[in-house]
């Protein structure tokens, strides 16, 4: 019985990291897609500015909807490691 819950634990965990792994990868991107537009700002005209900033409004929404549906992962690999916790005490094992 413990090796099941040892796969289950090794299976979220694995998910749990893939899903940092790919919120800090776009968090890098994200980093110097800025400073890009930061960049790019700076000699920009009028016309150039409004459209850097809706790309950059653009990079911002994308950012924002990773950062939800990481955090949802998270939180069901979460309850998935506190309910194979508490099946584990249940049956008389301590983890």
């Amino acid at each position: 019985m413990f090796h099941i819950e040892y796969n289950e634990v090794l299976a979220i965990l694995g998910v749990m990291e893939r899903t940092l792994d790919e919120m800090n990868d776009s968090l890098e991107t994200f980093a110097v897609a800025t400073a890009t537009y930061n960049a790019n700002m700076q000699d920009a005209t009028a016309t150039e500015a409004t459209n850097i900033v809706l790309s950059l409004r653009s990079e911002i929404v994308s950012m924002k909807e990773l950062i939800e549906q990481s955090n949802r992962k998270l939180r069901e690999g979460t309850v998935g490691l506190k309910q194979i916790e508490d099946r584990v005490s249940d049956g008389g094992l301590q983890v």
